[in-house]
């Protein structure tokens, strides 16, 4: 082992001492034998005698440790000089970036005689390349964050990189302070935090209510624990601002419009660093730029519901009620991928006739929401004055480029005549609807459809179908089919719900369809609605609405009572009706579709849900407990039960009651 002695002789340390780098020595197989002065008062520790390893843990930050040794080991393995940055811990506990180069010294032998090393502090401009490297990341994790959630999310993907802290604090319209985001390295602390906000809400003498009043930055590098004690505004306030244990803290405004709306705040714990002006300025820059997405987000959000409200009213209120005729529809804004978009149905009378049509605006947001509301408007009109589909297609298109240039729109309009169920319909670059018939065959009606609305230069193709008794007409926007960006799947998802028997025996079939469909998500909006030709007696309610369920009990037995005998066994239809609609309240919360069939001169009970799904299994009265006890009550009653899940979500129990005509 070399010593100490020899080292020195090596390294002149009268010139060592001078330099303002940190120099030491290390032996080929032991520890450091010489460290400068500048060393020494860097660290305030002699280092002499301590091993590689131990040098590491004792100076070197945790976060950079593995880092520095496994790249100190590879550089040892080949005899190589090397520089790597990280940082070391100065006597006051903090640490600073350096930039440390080492080398080996060759004796006349070959062999390694030690190695030398030496450390210049590159702090202020490490870090200010952490800084431009910071604001970059927030930039990407902010430009496609569109509303508040996303906003804030965004901001903690970088809470590592800047302080233990951050909080986010807005300015509510009555002059209270909210505090919506808490971000922290230690996610125990952040709810802890949660909970103190709870309890102590920012009040209006804080200095967070100061630096929002103020619009001045407070930056407090070192916070004397005086100030921690009077903030507290009572012994569990005190505590709880004891074990959040803040040490040093920056709070900045975040303004917009000409006013400060609200305060960005950055906090170290014990242990870590104290900010200085480097990080000041850091904050500073990133309160900018999250001010101006919050303001965008808030934009998105207000233009939104604006655009949502515009939608859903331009939307018909009602449906028409016709006579043997079903109508059902419903409307699904975009769940996730940014704005709402232009997607609409309409069904109305005229001139005796049912018109129904549905389609899709490109673009999104309000303006896709008036366009949409201007074709629509447009297609009512032409109806109105007894045109044929294609006729009608053809002035909305005349509409559109009038008022809209350089837009187009998908759209399908059919008008169906209720006593004939004779069917003209035509499209100009929608989806043709699938028609589904009593025989539970699934197929598209009609042939290719047209281009869009603003590309057609002629009227586009009419076709004409008789729609079959007890058929059911399923028209829908492309969002239904592209919700997981693979068309065909989506074809496939549509076909099977409508193949499944369940979709007979519903009242809302296109609820039915959006669950079974969308149970995975959505990526864009969607419309759809269907028609339907049978009078079978149907009822739909929610699995919690009790008085709903008692009434449709009611009604059940009741529209049995006229076409059974007088004698005949009602009790135990209405405690199957009963349990069954219990077991979906217990097992698959939301909305419940209750049909009623006859095959031949024996009724038939459906009882549709949208939950995950069951089988059934037979059971005996002694082994049955709570959870499957309904099922088996039902099935004991029954001539038959059957149960059979649903594509992708839901279940259909059906049962044979002991019943028959009269």
């Amino acid at each position: 082992m070399r010593s100490p002695q020899r080292a020195e002789r090596a390294v002149d340390p009268s010139i060592t001492a001078s330099l303002p780098v940190l120099v030491w020595i290390t032996a080929p197989d032991a520890g450091l034998v010489y460290a400068n002065e500048r060393w020494r008062e860097y660290t305030g520790s002699d280092v002499l005698g301590l091993s590689r390893f131990e040098v590491t843990e004792q100076f070197v930050h945790p976060d950079d440790r593995v880092r520095v040794n496994d790249y100190w080991k590879a550089r040892r393995l080949r005899r190589e000089p090397g520089e790597i940055d990280f940082r070391i811990r100065r006597a006051d506990g903090g640490f600073r970036w350096h930039h440390a180069s080492v080398a080996p010294r060759i004796g006349p032998d070959g062999d390694v005689v030690d190695w030398i090393g030496t450390a210049v502090d590159v702090d202020v401009p490490k870090r200010n390349e952490f800084a431009l490297q910071l604001l970059g990341d927030i930039n990407d994790a902010l430009a496609s964050a569109l509303d508040l959630d996303q906003v804030f999310w965004a901001v903690g993907l970088v809470v590592p990189n800047v302080a233990d802290w951050c909080v986010i604090h807005l300015l509510c319209d009555d002059g209270t302070i909210e505090t919506p985001a808490i971000h922290h390295r230690d996610p125990a602390k952040v709810t802890l935090a949660r909970e103190m906000v709870a309890l102590y809400p920012v009040g209006y003498r804080s200095p967070t209510a100061r630096v929002i009043d103020t619009g001045e930055t407070l930056f407090i590098p070192v916070v004397p624990p005086e100030l921690r004690g009077a903030a507290a505004r009572d012994a569990r306030h005190r505590a709880m601002l004891e074990r959040l244990d803040i040490q040093s803290g920056i709070i900045v405004p975040m303004r917009g419009r000409g006013r400060v709306f609200g305060a960005l705040q950055f906090s170290n714990g014990a242990g870590e660093r104290t900010f200085d002006a480097i990080d000041l300025r850091t904050a500073e820059l990133i309160a900018k730029r999250l001010a101006l997405a919050i303001e965008n987000a808030r934009a998105f959000e207000r233009e939104r519901r604006v655009a949502d409200t515009f939608q859903l009213a331009a939307l018909p209120q009602s449906l028409p009620r016709i006579e043997d005729i079903g109508l059902d529809a419903i409307y699904i804004p975009a769940a996730s991928e940014a704005e709402i978009g232009g997607d609409w149905y309409d069904a109305f009378a005229a001139q005796g006739n049912l018109v129904v049509s549905i389609g899709d605006v490109t673009g999104k947001g309000l303006e896709a929401a008036v366009l949409m509301s201007s074709v629509r408007h447009a297609i009512r009109v032409a109806a109105y004055q007894g045109l044929e589909p294609d006729a009608i297609l053809a002035a909305a298109n005349v509409a559109l480029c009038a008022e809209f240039p350089d837009r187009y729109v998908t759209a399908f309009v059919g008008v169906l005549e209720p006593r004939t169920r004779r069917f003209a319909f035509s499209s100009a670059g929608h989806p043709m609807p699938f028609l589904r018939t009593a025989e539970a065959r699934v197929r598209e009606i009609g042939g290719a459809a047209g281009p869009p609305l603003g590309l057609i230069d002629a009227p586009p193709t009419l076709w004409r179908a008789t729609l079959p008794e007890d058929g059911l007409l399923a028209l829908y926007t492309d969002g239904l089919i592209e919700s997981t960006r693979d068309v065909m799947d989506g074809l496939e998802r549509v076909r099977a719900i409508l193949a499944a028997e369940a979709i007979a025996h519903v009242a809302a079939p296109a609820r039915l369809i959006r669950n079974t469909v969308l149970h995975d998500g959505i990526r864009d909006d969607v419309a759809i609605l269907t028609i339907t030709f049978d009078r079978e007696r149907r009822w739909t309610f929610d699995a919690e609405d009790a008085f709903s369920a008692h009434a449709a009990r009611a009604s059940f037995v009741e529209s049995l009572r006229p076409l059974v005998p007088p004698d005949a066994d009602l009790d135990a239809a209405e405690i199957i009706f009963g349990e069954l609609v219990g077991n979906v309240a217990r097992h698959a919360p939301g909305p419940i579709d209750i049909g009623l069939t006859w095959d031949g001169d024996v009724p038939v009970l459906h009882v549709v849900d949208s939950g995950a799904g069951f089988d059934l299994v037979h059971t005996t009265a002694d082994a049955m407990d709570e959870s499957g006890r309904g099922l088996a009550i039902a099935e004991v009653l029954a001539d038959e039960l059957r149960v059979r899940r649903l594509p992708g979500r839901g279940s259909h129990v059906s049962a044979r009651l002991r019943l028959r005509a009269c």
